[in-house]
């Protein structure tokens, strides 16, 4: 079994004018999976001290296969703040995996928020025991790729077929193709509010 992973992420972040904060993130994300199992085997041994399958005397029987998996992800966030009262982020990823087919293979996922810290508003700050009131939304799309990594395509497997009354050995499918398999996408919408007091 082999896999890497590779991140990068570059930040920026600056004040403008007191009132105005700007904030900007940019990520990449790379990653590979790859397994492969080989097993061979034989029985009788005539001397448990001989473990060479030479010394074995069924045939050899065998058995092996792979899997692999790759994902790639671009993503951001911007945020925006004007005098820590009004408060802005847009979010947003484009993943690609392996697990689709070629034409649907990316994805895009979009993300957005707002809050508005009323405490800091002038006609609030006279009331003392509210320390902090703050009113926000968000919505956001969710992108889901758990199936397994070869369900768009059509997969075989070793297979005995009868041609007249002589059995043969072939291969069949197993699973059929869906090469339209694409992300599941999930929209969420959340409205809060924070408080505290006294």
């Amino acid at each position: 079994e082999t896999s890497s992973k590779i991140n990068h992420l570059l930040n920026y972040s600056q004040t403008i004018a007191k009132d105005h904060d700007v904030a900007a993130m940019f990520g990449y994300e790379e990653q590979k999976w790859n397994y492969r199992e080989t097993k061979v085997s034989k029985l009788g041994l005539t001397d448990a001290n001989v473990n060479d399958l030479d010394a074995a005397t069924t045939p050899y029987k065998t058995a092996g296969y792979e899997k692999a998996y790759t994902a790639r992800s671009y993503f951001g966030r911007v945020n925006y703040a004007y005098k820590g009262k009004y408060l802005f982020e847009f979010n947003i990823r484009h993943d690609g995996s392996s697990r689709f087919a070629p034409d649907y293979r990316w994805g895009t996922f979009p993300s957005l928020s707002a809050g508005w810290r009323m405490s800091e508003e002038s006609w609030l700050k006279p009331i003392d025991w509210l320390d902090n009131l703050k009113l926000r939304a968000s919505w956001g799309k969710l992108g889901n790729n758990s199936i397994d990594n070869y369900e768009w395509q059509s997969l075989y497997a070793a297979a005995n077929y009868s041609i007249g009354q002589a059995l043969s050995s072939g291969i069949a499918v197993t699973n059929i193709a869906n090469s339209a398999l694409s992300w599941e996408e999930t929209a969420v919408t959340n409205v809060g509010v924070d408080y505290s007091f006294l």
